[in-house]
C-alpha cells in the first residue's frame, strides 16, 4: 500500500508584518498631507485677513504679515489675493508628504513670499530632520560618502555628495555655536582620499594625524 506524503502548510509572517508597516506609513503619510494642507489654507486665511472670495477693500491698510511680493516689497495684506496653489513635495528621512501649496499673487503682480512660521520654506524640498541628522553626524566627523551610505539605509534615501557639501557648509549659518572646522573636515574625509568640495577646500586629508591636527588647529 503506497504512503500518502503530508503536506506541510507555511506562512512568510516576517513579509506581511512588513506589508502591514508599509500600508500604515502610507496611511500615516496621507493623514498628515491632508491636515498640512489644510493647515496652511488656514494660516493663509490668519496672514491675508480675510476669508476665500472675500474681497480685499474689507482688510485694513495697516494689517500687515511678514511675507513680502518679490515685485514691490510690500507687506500689506490687502494688496494681496490667493492665486490658486501648487504641488511640492517635501522629503524627510522617514516619510514623504506631498501637499497642496497657496500661491499669492500682489496686485502689482508680483509672486508673494509667504512665511509659515517656519513650517515650509520658499523652495524648501528637504524637512529639517535632515539638516538636523547631517549636523549629527557632522559633528562626529564622518565624511560626505559615510553620510551618503548611511542615508542609502533611511526611506529617504542617498542625497548627492554636491547636496551632502553644500548643507554641510550652511550648517554655521542654522547653529551659530557649531564648530566650523568640523564641516571643513567632514566635507575633506574620504575613504578614497581628498575629494574636490569646491575652491574652498584647500586642506587635504591623509589620515587620523591630520585630523588630530585639525581639531587642535
Amino acid at each position: 500500500m503506497a504512503s500518502v506524503l503530508p503536506e506541510r502548510q507555511s506562512v512568510n509572517g516576517r513579509a506581511v508584518l512588513n506589508q502591514m508597516f508599509e500600508e500604515a506609513y502610507r496611511s500615516i503619510e496621507q493623514a498628515i498631507a491632508q491636515r498640512l494642507t489644510l493647515w496652511l489654507e488656514t494660516a493663509l486665511t490668519t496672514l491675508l485677513g480675510r476669508e476665500p472670495h472675500e474681497r480685499r477693500a474689507h482688510v485694513r491698510h495697516w494689517v500687515e504679515q511678514n511675507g513680502e511680493c518679490a515685485k514691490c516689497h510690500s507687506h500689506e495684506s490687502r494688496r494681496f489675493s490667493r492665486n490658486g496653489s501648487r504641488s511640492r513635495t517635501l522629503h524627510y528621512l522617514d516619510f514623504t508628504l506631498s501637499l497642496r501649496l497657496p500661491r499669492v499673487v500682489c496686485v502689482c503682480g508680483g509672486s508673494v513670499r509667504l512665511d509659515f512660521g517656519g513650517i515650509l520654506r520658499p523652495y524648501q524640498r528637504l524637512g529639517d530632520d535632515v539638516d538636523e541628522q547631517v549636523q549629527r553626524w557632522g559633528k562626529l566627523g564622518l565624511s560626505v560618502r559615510h553620510m551618503q551610505s548611511e542615508l542609502a539605509h533611511l526611506h529617504l534615501g542617498p542625497l548627492a555628495l554636491s547636496t551632502l557639501t553644500e548643507r554641510l557648509h550652511r550648517l554655521k549659518a542654522l547653529n551659530p555655536a557649531r564648530d566650523p572646522k568640523m564641516c571643513r573636515l567632514s566635507c575633506q574625509r574620504t575613504p578614497s582620499g581628498p575629494p574636490n568640495c569646491g575652491p574652498t577646500a584647500t586642506t587635504s586629508w591623509t589620515g587620523k594625524a591630520d585630523a588630530v591636527r585639525s581639531k587642535g588647529e
